[in-house]
């Protein structure tokens, strides 16, 4: 995903809607297992797939999209390698966007809890990391990142008309 990203990035040609919280990810092994992002208005990375092609066990190919067969498509984008290797897909691309995130360490992770719905409402994207409530390092507290799209991007049915 890193990658493709920063080719966007390059003269601010696009964006993707959505990245993994590990850039390391493949993009055919994340939308394979349904890996997501971290905000309440954006989907699954699958859900910006508009084609997909699989070479079957068989050795044939069969491809899946939005403009041929969108329910198919819409059922094999997760598909935990059963349909086959993923020989090509199509992405679809946003226009270009800057990220604003803002990463606050130590904060009480009981506090987070209870505060997580609104926080929900107050980004883009939000991503919570902690060691958990037991005992050792980092325990009872939380390191939380707040991301805000700049220019704030939103699907189309959540814009203003």
């Amino acid at each position: 995903y890193s990658e493709i990203a920063k080719y966007l990035a390059v003269g601010r040609r696009g964006a993707l809607r959505n990245l993994p919280s590990c850039p390391q990810f493949t993009v055919a092994g994340a939308i394979a297992t349904g890996t997501h992002g971290s905000g309440v208005h954006i989907p699954n990375l699958a859900a910006d797939v508009s084609m997909l092609e699989f070479v079957r066990a068989d050795g044939t190919l069969v491809r899946y999209s939005r403009e041929t067969d969108a329910a198919t498509l819409e059922g094999c984008r997760v598909h935990l390698g059963c349909l086959g290797v993923v020989s090509e897909l199509r992405l679809d691309v946003v226009p270009f966007f800057e990220v604003d995130a803002r990463t606050y360490a130590d904060v009480p992770l009981e506090a987070a809890v209870r505060a997580l719905p609104e926080l929900w409402t107050r980004c883009d994207s939000l991503s919570v990391w902690t060691s958990g409530f037991g005992r050792g390092p980092g325990s009872g507290s939380c390191w939380i990142t707040l991301r805000h799209f700049l220019p704030h991007w939103a699907p189309p049915e959540l814009r203003a008309p």
